[in-house]
């Protein structure tokens, strides 16, 4: 499984009021995208002081990596909590893929244009989603050996799972279905979950 990433808010000292400016300007990159955002702009729209910023990060580009690694890590905790409320394999996998999305139903198509702009924070998601890559394929091992699951190959599967990702964060895939983000990848998923469940055998009828 690839390494956890890195924590980018890991060994900063930040107080109620720097939390409080990173779900506001979370809002603003989710809904908005960040292209055209500045410092001056976004501590005037979040009524702070730059010198309030840059006790966060250096430059508007930290800040917003800072955003999408802190959406991206309460994602996980909201799948991994999800998952371990499910006793079946298969909604376990489901849970863990569908749930921590909701964290994303804010995404507009101006965040993944944007995202698609910026290689250093489409870098960030690859990081994330390589980790949740080694996950599934992990899930997918438990429920073939338990034969829940199809006799698929497991790191083929979880190798489709990750390039479909990759797919659905193109915005002109998104503009020209258009749906978001997560509801595109909620569509991916139905297909994906009933690809690998293992068929129920047919019950023998009484003579």
């Amino acid at each position: 499984m690839a390494p956890a990433p890195a924590d980018l808010m890991a060994g900063k000292s930040l107080g109620p009021r720097h939390l409080e400016i990173l779900d506001g300007l979370e809002t603003i990159v989710l809904t908005e995208g960040f292209r055209e955002l500045t410092v001056g702009t976004i501590a005037q729209r979040l009524r702070c002081s730059r010198r309030t910023l840059y006790e966060i990060a250096d430059s508007k580009e930290a800040l917003v990596l800072i955003v999408i690694d802190r959406v991206l890590r309460r994602l996980a905790r909201v799948a991994h909590d999800a998952a371990r409320r499910e006793a079946a394999l298969l909604d376990r996998l489901r849970a863990f893929l569908l749930q921590g999305l909701s964290e994303l139903h804010r995404a507009t198509l101006a965040f993944s244009e944007d995202l698609a702009a910026f290689p250093e924070a489409a870098d960030l998601l690859a990081t994330h989603f390589r980790f949740a890559h080694g996950v599934v394929e992990n899930m997918l091992l438990e429920g073939i050996d338990s034969g829940e699951f199809k006799e698929i190959h497991p790191r083929i599967a979880a190798e489709t799972f990750d390039a479909a990702m990759r797919r659905l964060l193109d915005p002109r895939v998104l503009r020209e279905s258009g749906v978001g983000f997560a509801e595109a990848v909620a569509e991916y998923l139905t297909l994906f979950t009933d690809g690998i469940r293992a068929p129920v055998p047919l019950k023998r009828k009484a003579l």
